[in-house]
């Protein structure tokens, strides 16, 4: 009697297994979760359900906003049965104990194949790993991982949203579109497919068409990532758009996000904070402040903590918004398609493949973009963006071009706007398509007046009214940059001449020294270049142009014992709050946290520390390719 109850329980259990599973393929993720109300109790017992079962219920969690219980499920399968091909495949986003990176990628190498006789999941293996090589921009292996795949499931809509993926990491959009409208007809209702979909025409330049059909989409949705996706997308709309127009998007974006909301009963702490994020975007975009506040300390946002103080102590302001024409970048193109977003504002067409077709190989510097744009008759002004400065340009409107040096490679984004009672500068930044914001406190906060650079780029006719508004020693950031490039193109004598003359007319400035610093060192003087750095150092400590040179001059002077204390100095700060609205913490830059694992890895009672720190660097940051360099180092070291 026992064993005939125990095989009814089985058969029972596959039998509600195989339905759950059908819903879920089409994508009812909802009816899934009330038919198996049951099993979403704390009291069950994960011990009595089957590998398959604990695999569907970690997709399925996932689906409904528990993330954390997704993963938590997903890790109980693997430890149970680890070498199970449905396993491996659901679970290979994870990651796994003592497994770095790079342990990841060998694998895919050394078992590019599932064993198990189900095409459609040795299919979907390829696929999955074709979005991670795309990722590293190994478009060679991805390409052939699509194939492989194609040819085992032809018709697979997850296969062809992942093709979509990989044409977008190449910027073959028209043909990320086409992949996706087809993952979409063989796979109708997938958040994946129509997620791919959007992000296409997004990047094409087809913003309206994406919302419309992404919130017509979410109207017969259960998939609380399509909605919010699709709420995502009216809020981009709504910035487009002014009056009722704007009002009506912002409405459709904050019923959407509710929507979602809805769509995610199992919502954990993870997923409720991106969702007050998310509200706190269309509170914003309403200019409802009470809700900013209630949204603004669920999340602990500490920017708009202080925009909310901002708005209290400065109750009236003008919020001027530039007419522009939004773009998203291409790969390392950031600053000729910031230059086109600039340019909009006034009416002036120059495409960013334009440019970055002539001058762009592992980014674009500011003194080509610079010769370029002037052959073509436009004035070109440099400058070191403070509050001030940035507030006036905006008021004459002109938008400009702010270059965020980092310390392992700038990027450059478009100032077109202010909200003086917020105190932020509005900006477009080419990566993300939607406006952010920066404070204006933190604008230049440790580095003016040797930066932030600023770019202005107006025709000849508005050049006399650009000059009135700039400061007289806008033309120190200017030399600053002619100097670097003349010494690269004509040689030191052209460069040192320049220094010269600006040591006559700005004398004691922070950038005259910085530049005299920076040929100093190109010359070879490297004593006198260490010791001007070392006192800007003092005097700008946060500022990233002067830290890295100064960790430049001392590699190169063979002082390892100063460059350690700096890098340790840095590398030890840890994480630190955000300036701007879409992000709220930062890491020690990869490059300085590669090159202090490089000096680590020499000693053997700090290698294994400087192994950990890389495989970290490379994980949040894959593409850094000296990270990658250091970590190869080490192990030609141990003869691994």
């Amino acid at each position: 009697m026992i064993k005939s109850e125990n095989c009814w329980e089985q058969k029972t259990s596959v039998t509600l297994l195989a339905r759950l599973q059908t819903l879920y393929s089409h994508h009812q993720y909802l009816d899934a979760y009330r038919r198996s109300a049951d099993y979403w109790q704390p009291a069950t017992d994960t011990g009595k359900l089957t590998t398959d079962e604990l695999v569907f219920a970690g997709r399925l969690a996932w689906q409904l906003g528990g993330w954390r219980l997704s993963r938590w499920l997903l890790r109980t399968a693997r430890q149970r049965d680890p070498e199970n091909p449905y396993v491996r495949y659901f679970c290979s986003h994870l990651r796994r104990e003592r497994k770095t990176l790079l342990d990841d990628l060998l694998e895919f190498e050394s078992q590019p194949d599932l064993e198990t006789d189900d095409p459609n999941l040795r299919a979907w293996w390829y696929a999955s790993q074709a979005r991670v090589w795309a990722s590293f921009r190994d478009f060679h292996r991805a390409y052939q991982c699509i194939e492989r795949a194609h040819a085992l499931a032809p018709e697979d809509g997850w296969i062809w949203s992942c093709e979509s993926e990989v044409h977008g990491h190449g910027d073959r959009w028209e043909e990320a579109l086409k992949a996706a409208e087809r993952a979409c007809v063989l796979d109708h209702g997938s958040p994946y497919s129509h997620h791919e979909l959007a992000n296409s025409l997004l990047h094409l330049g087809r913003l309206e068409e994406a919302a419309c059909r992404l919130t017509e989409e979410a109207g017969n949705t259960q998939s609380c990532a399509t909605a919010s996706y699709a709420a995502w997308m009216q809020a981009a709309l709504s910035e487009m758009l002014d009056g009722e127009e704007r009002r009506n998007a912002v409405h459709r974006a904050g019923m959407l996000a509710n929507k979602a909301d809805e769509l995610a009963p199992l919502a954990d702490r993870e997923m409720k904070m991106r969702s007050a994020a998310m509200h706190l975007d269309i509170a914003e975009l309403s200019d409802d402040h009470q809700a900013m506040e209630r949204w603004a300390t669920k999340i602990r946002s500490p920017f708009h903590q202080q925009v909310l103080d901002n708005l209290q102590k400065y109750k009236s302001g003008a919020r001027i918004r530039l007419p522009f024409r939004p773009a998203f970048q291409k790969h390392d193109a950031c600053l000729p398609t910031s230059v086109s977003t600039v340019l909009s504002v006034m009416g002036v067409d120059i495409h960013p493949d334009e440019m970055a077709s002539e001058l762009t190989f592992g980014g674009t510097t500011d003194a080509a973009a610079a010769n370029w744009l002037r052959k073509r008759g436009l004035v070109v002004r440099f400058f070191a963006v403070n509050p001030e400065i940035a507030v006036r340009l905006i008021q004459h409107n002109f938008a400009f071009v702010l270059t965020l040096l980092g310390d392992s490679e700038g990027h450059a984004i478009a100032a077109v706007g202010i909200d003086e009672a917020a105190r932020t500068l509005i900006v477009h930044d080419p990566r993300s398509f939607r406006t952010t914001s920066y404070l204006f406190d933190w604008i230049g906060r440790g580095e003016a007046p040797l930066g932030p650079s600023g770019m202005v780029i107006v025709p000849p006719e508005k050049a006399e009214l650009l000059d009135s508004l700039l400061p007289k020693d806008a033309q120190v950031i200017e030399a600053g940059l002619l100097c670097q490039d003349e010494f690269h193109s004509k040689g030191a004598g052209v460069a040192r001449a320049l220094v010269n003359d600006l040591e006559k007319r700005f004398t004691q400035h922070p950038g005259t020294r910085l530049v005299t610093s920076i040929v100093a060192q190109e010359e070879g003087k490297t004593g006198a270049a260490r010791a001007e750095l070392g006192k800007l150092l003092v005097e700008f400590p946060t500022s990233t142009m002067v830290r890295r040179r100064f960790i430049d001059v001392c590699r190169a002077s063979g002082n390892t014992a100063v460059m350690r204390s700096t890098l340790e100095s840095i590398v030890e700060a840890g994480v630190m709050p955000g300036i701007q609205s879409e992000q709220r913490w930062i890491y020690p830059p990869s490059c300085y946290i590669a090159e202090y694992a490089g000096l680590l890895s020499d000693v053997a009672a700090t290698k294994r520390r400087a192994q950990a720190m890389l495989h970290g660097a490379v994980r949040r940051d894959p593409a850094y390719a000296p990270a990658w360099h250091v970590l190869a180092n080490l192990f030609w070291n141990d003869r691994q």
